[in-house]
């Protein structure tokens, strides 16, 4: 499994209707590319739930590097490129994914929890802790 996202912070007065519509264009285009697992048109608006900037930042879990590789070079990423400007590209490979009880319902909210591994710390008790950690939030209400 590999983990793929970019950022676009977008001006402060930017209509972001404007990505909504945009996704709901778009967005399907990508429900059959090969080697996509899941994807998420994660969005923040100014104000709202204590974000103070306007972005839009994609992330999709990929089942294949062919799959990812195909989207940046291919054809999927450009998109994004010719409409916004080219933002780089976050990738690394996913420890644990799992769905929560309310899979199937319509997502509203992503959080993202980066936590550095600190020194002397073994690295695969920290993934261990993280795997558990996945496991306990998609168990809870909403999830």
């Amino acid at each position: 499994m590999h983990a793929l996202q970019y950022e676009l912070t977008l001006p402060a007065d930017y209509d972001m209707g404007i990505v909504r519509d945009r996704v709901a264009r778009r967005g399907h285009l990508l429900d059959a590319w090969p080697g996509l697992g899941v994807k998420a048109y994660l969005v923040r608006e100014r104000g709202v739930h204590g974000s103070p900037v306007n972005q839009y930042a994609p992330f999709y879990l990929w089942n294949t590097v062919e799959g990812m590789n195909a989207f940046l070079w291919g054809g999927g990423f450009q998109g994004i490129a010719d409409d916004f400007g080219r933002p780089p590209v976050r990738q690394w490979t996913g420890l644990a994914y799992e769905e929560g009880v309310a899979a199937d319902a319509p997502a509203a909210v992503a959080v993202r929890h980066r936590r550095p591994v600190p020194d002397g710390v073994r690295a695969g008790g920290a993934a261990e802790e993280a795997v558990e950690e996945c496991g306990r939030l998609a168990g809870r209400d909403g999830a």
